[in-house]
């Protein structure tokens, strides 16, 4: 899958934690990347907007650009919380 090719290339890329860690984070932030951009996607059909501002027109603005790392970057922080804390 692609996650896991992603933490294949940062194991080798980076090098800092091994070859699980980082298989296990793409899984992470695939599975809330994609669990944030379906909340976001609720939000704004529950507001009935077709975007979510307008600096970025066509692409429903700034905040459906980054809704994905916006939901997965504290569920990859608290992953790496977890690491540091145990190892």
């Amino acid at each position: 899958t692609p996650a896991s090719s992603a933490g294949v290339a940062l194991h080798y890329y980076v090098g800092i934690y091994g070859l699980w860690q980082w298989i296990v984070l793409a899984f992470i932030v695939a599975f809330f990347g994609t669990i944030g951009d379906l909340i976001q996607s609720k939000i704004k059909r529950q507001a009935a907007v077709k975007d979510s501002g307008s600096i970025m027109p066509g692409h429903g603005g700034i905040f459906d650009r980054m809704d994905s790392i916006i939901f997965a970057a504290p569920f990859a922080y608290l992953f790496f919380t977890i690491l540091n804390y145990v190892s």
